[in-house]
């Protein structure tokens, strides 16, 4: 066996003299004439009581030219810090790594490397095997499970023995930046566990949390959760998270925006698919008076202009709430959206979202189901009590942005609403 791989452009064999006369030639036998192989150094002189010790092992060495590996090295630099966006050093220390790992398995590189290029192009994480032997998925549960104790420790919670919030915010932190860039099939296998058990237990955390900053990264860890599985919506949906987001919205709705933002964001999330929330539920903070919040705050904006974007996230809120109602009889957007006094602002970013042909539900992503603005705009033109809203004007924009959206179809193309 010999310790290095043969050079493409040529084979050769090393054959000892049969008689035990010391001797110093080999023959040397080539596939192709005058082959340009790279350097050759052969350790050690060939003699038959040498080879006969080493039972006929040659150490070949193959050296390349250091100007080309120089320029390999530079290629591969860049083409790592231009794919990842990581630093020099990061960068460097990361090829050493790997090329260290390859060189060390002791594997034909002519071999090796085209089957991992094949394994690269299919899925990785092929049985429950693979995702459990990963570092994120171990990561992930230790993370849940540190989550789930702080959860469970009420005499912390209610005496505060020690000073625990940093260490939260850093687990929280961590479970983050592992969902956005693990591998989906982990991040779903662990988040699936036990009938999605770290969901639930993360749900009633927030519940038990009153700590801002604790429940702002709370908020984002159940975005993301959303994000890559939609059951987790249905399950978030009915469980109490949706009232306590209202409820937050409603103790602070004279602080800073980013809170308002971040529970307005997570609701229009959840009510996104078109799920009716629970009856009960409407009899508390999500009934009418939700609504009734959202639209007066919509209308404060023009005082403030610095609430504009949260404006625009309320406008997509009631949006999605809207998904739930099919008859207009119970729509309690219809209902509250009668009884205002003013909407004018209402009125103005509702053409102007059918302007722009956006869909503000869609957070996650596409959505299955009608454009959530077509819903609204269709809906609130059903009821008498909501068209007095409208200027003359504001119909006349309408009809202008209709006709504008049907002459740019093309020929045989259909649009429903």
């Amino acid at each position: 066996p010999r310790n290095s791989p043969r050079p493409s452009t040529s084979s050769f064999e090393i054959i000892p003299e049969a008689s035990t006369t010391p001797t110093t030639t080999s023959s040397i036998s080539f596939s192709s004439p005058k082959p340009r192989a790279p350097f050759l150094e052969v350790s050690g002189k060939f003699s038959p009581a040498k080879m006969e010790a080493e039972s006929d092992v040659v150490t070949v060495v193959y050296k390349q030219p250091p100007e080309d590996c120089h320029a390999k090295a530079l290629e591969l630099m860049e083409l790592v810090r231009r794919s990842t966006g990581i630093s020099h050093q990061e960068t460097q220390s990361l090829l050493q790594s790997l090329l260290q790992t390859i060189g060390a398995s002791g594997k034909d590189l002519n071999v090796l490397v085209p089957s991992l290029q094949n394994e690269f192009k299919n899925q990785l994480f092929e049985c429950e095997k693979d995702i459990q032997s990963s570092h994120d998925y171990n990561d992930l549960v230790s993370m849940f499970d540190e989550l789930t104790k702080a959860k469970e420790d009420d005499q912390q919670r209610n005496w505060m023995l020690h000073e625990d919030e940093e260490l939260i915010l850093s687990q929280l932190s961590q479970i983050c930046s592992t969902l956005q860039n693990a591998s989906q099939e982990v991040c779903l296998h662990v988040l699936r566990r036990h009938k999605y058990f770290y969901v639930q237990s993360l749900v009633e955390y927030f519940q038990m949390e009153t700590r801002w900053s604790i429940r702002k990264l709370l908020i984002e860890t159940y975005t993301l959760m959303c994000t890559l599985d939609q059951n987790i919506v249905s399950l978030m949906l009915v469980s109490v998270l949706p009232l306590e987001l209202a409820q937050d919205m409603f103790d602070n709705s004279e602080e800073e925006s980013e809170r308002l933002k971040h529970c307005s964001v997570l609701l229009t999330v959840l009510f996104s698919q078109g799920e009716a929330v629970p009856i009960h539920y409407k009899e508390k903070q999500l009934g009418g008076s939700l609504v009734t919040f959202l639209l007066s705050k919509i209308e404060q904006s023009s005082e403030k202009d610095l609430e504009e974007d949260l404006a625009d996230t309320f406008m997509g809120l009631i949006c999605s709430y809207n998904l739930q109602f099919e008859q207009a009889s119970d729509n309690l957007v219809l209902q509250s959206l009668g009884k205002a006094d003013n909407a004018k602002i209402f009125t103005e970013k509702l053409l102007l979202l059918l302007n722009r042909e956006d869909d503000p539900a869609a957070i996650i992503g596409a959505r299955t189901g009608s454009n959530s603005i077509h819903k609204l705009v269709l809906d609130v033109f059903s009821t008498d009590d909501c068209i007095h809203h409208f200027y003359t004007n504001d119909l006349m924009v309408l009809i202008d942005i209709i006709a504008r959206q049907l002459s740019d179809l093309g020929p045989g193309i259909e649009r429903f609403a």
